[in-house]
């Protein structure tokens, strides 16, 4: 144990007397811009119309039934899905957003799931040339021909849910309608207005809305509807290439966190837990001097690095659960997806495992900075960012030497510490053990006394007794006892 305490000191003496802590620059220089040509981005500011704006939100939960099809209301096991999409989103936000769900009865359709079958194999094809013929327009179209039969008044989004035994097709799909004048599009909607323009209802505007067609759960671990709805919360898709993030539920549907950087930019990251950094005046060509410390031990943390207006480098320290993950990746709004997460040239990997004061030594390559986790105590981790074009000068290579030893004196502390806990462990085994056979011989002791009084007892009293002979005639008896006396007609012989 006093190994253990020696090696928290070289920890500290680590941290305190090398890490060149993050600046202070200001968060609003981090916020990178938005793109201009997508409704959502990972960027700023979010779009007015977008659910991360609100600290309540009114979900609409819409069955439908598809025309000739069977009778159908949404079922328990439905609403259950529904429900603990709504806890997900609140658990990511900090509960700064609530979803209010309400279901509103099944209506009928006049389109049949072969109608439906076809909208979802043409989507790619009709995207942004022919509304109707679109899941867009079958969205509007839904909304708009039940106008009347539905009370939209304070809603701020609606799910759309159905399915069809018939069916060979699955959509799940959100829907960001806008005003922004930087999405209009030449392609006219059904009612004469622009593809993206939101849709009219007799109680106002309907922004949001996600349709989902024999998709609302496939099975444990499927957060697809999650997925959907923090898309019109104001996040965007980031998969589709080999090297998006793998730790993030707008990645995969079977991922039930988001990134640090995803949070701030809905507004869910507390300011503490950002750092900023001028590229420029911060990030040395020296790389022994290129060093951060992000403290996780108050929840997630992201580092941003601007390199030009809505592109940036980022570092993200994701605390989730019992697992903290750490994620090097750049960011450009304008393109899809728009995150390309960095991997290490040992094993591949696109994250670094903190968990457990793990992750030590650990590189990340980029082609501007090789990203270098010096050390970890479990509550904060020093990270240096190295030119790339210098890893291999002499400097570079003391640091990653440092950081092995580094990590050799974290494994021996651990190890040293499951043996002392072992030690202790077995000595108090060993000391309960002997409590229970003491206690075991003070019983059988006692009992063993007991027995022995006893005997002594009934001997004692046997000892006492005498016998008699008592005659009556021809009959004889004999009498023991302590005053043994001869029965009625008898005689003492």
């Amino acid at each position: 144990m006093k190994r253990f305490c020696a090696v928290l000191v070289i920890s500290t003496l680590f941290f305190g007397g090398f890490t060149a802590n993050a600046s202070a620059q200001s968060i609003e220089n981090c916020r990178i811009s938005a793109s201009k040509r997508s409704i959502v981005s990972l960027g700023f500011p979010l779009r007015g119309e977008r659910l991360a704006n609100l600290s309540t939100a009114n979900v609409l939960v819409l069955p439908y039934q598809l025309k000739d099809e069977p009778k159908y209301s949404i079922t328990e096991n439905d609403k259950l899905v529904f429900e603990n999409a709504a806890k997900d989103i609140a658990s990511f936000s900090g509960g700064k957003l609530k979803l209010n769900l309400i279901y509103n009865p099944t209506v009928e359709l006049t389109l049949s799931a072969l109608d439906l079958d076809e909208i979802k194999k043409n989507q790619q094809i009709m995207w942004q040339r022919d509304f109707e013929k679109s899941t867009w327009g079958f969205t509007t179209r839904v909304l708009k021909e039940n106008d009347r039969k539905i009370n939209f008044k304070d809603i701020d989004a609606v799910v759309l849910y159905g399915s069809s035994q018939a069916a060979r097709q699955e959509i799940a799909e959100a829907f960001m309608f806008t005003r922004d004048q930087h999405q209009l599009s030449t392609v006219r909607n059904d009612v004469g207005g622009n593809w993206f323009d939101p849709i009219k209802t007799d109680e106002g505007d309907i922004s949001n809305a996600v349709l989902l067609y024999n998709r609302l759960s496939v099975g444990f671990g499927d957060h697809t509807l999650t997925h959907e709805l923090m898309h019109v919360v104001g996040l965007t898709d980031l998969y589709g290439s080999p090297n998006s993030p793998p730790i993030s539920l707008m990645s995969s549907a079977g991922t039930l966190a988001i990134l640090p950087y995803e949070q701030f930019v809905l507004g869910w990251l507390p300011e503490s837990n950002v750092t900023c950094l001028n590229q420029s005046t911060e990030i040395s060509q020296n790389s022994v001097q290129n060093m951060f410390t992000l403290d996780y031990s108050k929840g997630s943390h992201s580092l941003i690095i601007p390199t030009s207006i809505n592109t940036a480098l980022i570092v993200d320290v994701l605390k989730s659960e019992s697992r903290v993950s750490l994620l090097y990746y750049s960011l450009s709004n304008d393109k899809r997806p728009p995150i390309e997460t960095f991997q290490s040239q040992s094993n591949g990997s696109k994250s670094v495992d903190l968990s457990n004061f793990g992750g030590i030594s650990s590189q990340l390559i980029s082609p501007e900075y090789s990203l270098l986790v010096n050390n970890n105590d479990g509550s904060k981790v020093t990270i240096s960012l190295i030119p790339t074009p210098k890893i291999n000068t002499p400097d570079s290579i003391q640091l990653i030497e440092n950081s092995k030893k580094r990590k050799n004196e974290v494994e021996a502390e651990l190890i040293a510490k499951v043996l002392a806990e072992r030690q202790a462990n077995s000595d108090a085994g060993l000391k309960a053990a002997a409590e229970i056979k003491a206690k075991q011989e003070a019983e059988a002791k006692a009992a063993a006394d007991l027995k022995a009084k006893q005997d002594a007892a009934a001997k004692s009293a046997a000892i006492k007794k005498t016998t008699i002979t008592c005659v009556k005639g021809k009959l004889t008896k004999k009498v023991t006892a302590m005053k043994p006396a001869c029965p009625a007609g008898y005689k003492k012989k």
